[in-house]
């Protein structure tokens, strides 16, 4: 260690254990905060269940072989260190090494140098820092911080999902104590405005286990979150500087690095020092000593709760049990919070003190508008690939929801997307052969289409009244697009349920019962039947964005003429917004203002609105130029 370094670290040890003012001097391991497993804050989980969750988010099986034939538990890996050094300020490292839970409360970082002094924690954090900094030669550029920009990030932290793993903030930006909160840590000690904006951009670059998933961001959204998360420290701004290395301290590094076991959880691009298992395996361990025996010794140590250590010794005690599809299910939605926003069955569901931060951009659609959907039964609601798909790079079907789905990475997915698609089952349904969409069956199929396109229509079920159509919106209702979501989305038997009983699958959904039994609500449709009129919907739809328009899509145009006086719209008006006044004067001259935002916001020549859009059905779209 760097000689005025180590006597910085000594005097500052001395003065804390003299005042007793300094928490890492005197902080016994005992009293760090438990670690923080989101998911786990949730009822309907075992013990057994809670038990796997942990030993694979605090990445036990990291060191000690699971066995077996078929792995039961979902192993997290650590951060990539490849370029920590160019991410992270040089200061944070050592403090967090020396003392995981103390600088990052509630981390699943056990902390490794638990059993050494002050002095010498502080120089074997000082030398793993040297050694993880000698991979990184780049440096930061500085940039101030934005308050205009941490003003949106503030909206955008309480809007699109973070808070349903974080905590969200006062005003004056403080915590506030939720149950299941993901601690943040003093992320201004640790990320530059940059550093952190690119985390938030691609977070599965460095954190590969995606427990902090992919949340989409454009590279604006990424920079406003930054500039909130980072907003009281002025510090944020300044660039990121390995500190000056010395070799004797990598040296010593690398070494502690290796006799650690770190590169077990984490990767680095040092194979040599990568070394090999040599801890017991799961099934030899005693659920009384080492890592679960509460004490400091040559292990790594882990504040854990009395619960959790219970919750790990029964999992080790019956780790020979075969587990239930269901049970592996609940392991994985509970290591990546996915209850946060999502029931299933019994488990999970937005809590009340998070249900004020789900919103909704269309508050016409109610609950259905604001809440992610329920994950009961989705594997024989939704086709594999597409599952697969949506749990590793999220989806935008709900563009209404405010929460974004996000990506969890394929290293789940397809997994998940199976034991999902193996347990979740619907009661036998008879279908009819349908004809295939091609030439060769195309006069076959044309009849049954037709009798789907009109019962989609204003002139049958009304469906585009209530739900987009390949883009298009109709009425005050602007539910999941039919066309993009039906056939390439959806199970053609999960359809044929839905219509037949939408409550069933959502309590309190808005979609009405056109069906009930085999009698229709439209009886003077094709044959009158649910069964044939069910599956002419279904082929219509299966034609995607190829499929003809439906009765109703469009309205005829209602021009409004301006004579020899002007004439005003009070009402939406297309590019201005819902408090849009409208004004045509004679000679050709039009203008709208918002007042909303108290401006003239469009001037045009010509004729002047087509107000179809307001003056038909429920009066919710727009006015038109």
């Amino acid at each position: 260690m760097h000689p005025v370094r180590l006597l910085c670290a000594q005097v500052l040890g001395v003065l804390a254990l003299a005042f007793g003012c300094q928490a890492c001097a005197e902080r016994s391991p005992r009293s760090a905060p438990p670690p923080v497993v989101a998911g786990l804050a949730r009822s309907a989980l075992d013990a057994r269940v809670r038990g796997l969750v942990l030993l694979g988010e605090l990445g036990c099986v990291a060191c000690h072989a699971e066995g077996g034939e078929q792995p039961r538990i979902d192993a997290r890996r650590g951060p990539d260190l490849v370029g920590v050094g160019g991410r992270v300020f040089a200061e944070y490292l050592p403090r967090f090494l020396a003392d995981p839970s103390g600088v990052e409360p509630g981390t699943t970082m056990p902390a490794l140098l638990s059993e050494r002094s002050d002095a010498e924690r502080a120089e074997a954090a000082e030398a793993l820092t040297q050694y993880l900094c000698s991979f990184t030669d780049r440096m930061s550029t500085p940039e101030a911080l934005d308050p205009a920009a941490a003003l949106r990030g503030r909206e955008l932290f309480h809007a699109v999902g973070c808070v349903a793993c974080h905590a969200p903030r006062s005003a004056e930006g403080d915590e506030l104590p939720l149950p299941g909160s993901v601690p943040l840590g003093d992320l201004a000690a640790k990320y530059a405005v940059q550093s952190l904006r690119a985390f938030l951009l691609a977070p599965q670059e460095t954190r590969p286990a995606a427990r902090m998933p992919d949340l989409h961001l454009e590279p604006g959204e990424a920079h406003d979150l930054a500039s909130y998360l980072l907003a009281r420290a002025p510090h944020a701004a300044a660039a990121l500087v390995p500190p000056p290395l010395a070799p004797a301290q990598i040296a010593a590094g690398r070494e502690l690095f290796a006799e650690l076991g770190c590169a077990l959880c984490h990767r680095l691009e040092d194979p040599a020092r990568a070394p090999s298992r040599g801890s017991k395996p799961l099934r030899q361990l005693d659920p009384r000593r080492g890592c679960l025996s509460a004490e400091s010794g040559p292990w790594p140590f882990y504040a854990l709760a009395d619960e959790q250590r219970a919750d790990i010794r029964a999992a080790l005690r019956t780790l020979d049990e075969p587990l239930t599809d269901e049970q592996r299910i609940r392991q994985r939605l509970a290591a990546r919070n996915c209850g946060a926003c999502h029931p299933r069955g019994e488990y999970g569901g937005v809590t009340p003190e998070r249900n004020a931060y789900f919103t909704s951009n269309d508050d016409n659609l109610g609950e259905e508008g604001r809440l992610p959907p329920p994950l009961s039964g989705v594997g024989a609601k939704l086709q594999l690939d597409w599952l697969v798909d949506c749990v590793a790079h999220g989806q935008t079907v709900r563009p209404y929801l405010r929460t974004r789905m996000p990506g969890f990475g394929l290293a789940c997915a397809g997994e998940l997307a199976e034991l999902l698609a193996r347990t979740d089952t619907l009661a036998p349904l008879a279908l009819a052969a349908l004809p295939a969409d091609d030439e060769e069956h195309h006069d076959e199929a044309e009849p049954i289409v037709q009798l789907g396109c009109e019962l989609v229509g204003d002139k049958g079920m009304g469906c585009i009244s209530c739900h987009a159509f390949a883009g298009e919106r109709v009425g005050v209702l602007a539910g999941i697009d039919l066309v993009d979501s039906t056939a390439q989305r959806l199970r053609r038997e999960w359809f044929t349920h839905l219509l037949r009983a939408p409550s069933r699958f959502r309590a309190g959904t808005l979609m009405p019962q056109y069906f009930e039994g085999e009698v229709s609500s439209r009886p003077e449709l094709g044959d009158g039947t649910t069964a044939h009129q069910i599956d002419a919907m279904w082929l219509y739809l299966a034609q995607g964005r190829n499929v003809r328009e439906p009765s109703g899509l469009r309205h005829e145009p209602i021009p409004l003429v301006v004579a020899d006086e002007a004439v005003l719209l009070r009402r939406s008006v297309q590019h201005t917004g819902k408090r849009g006044i409208s004004v045509g004067y004679p000679l050709g001259v039009n203008l709208s203002f918002d007042a909303e935002s108290l401006g003239l916001n469009q001037v045009w020549w010509g004729e002047f609105v087509d107000a179809a859009g307001v003056w038909t059905g429920q009066g919710s779209g727009e006015a038109r130029i």
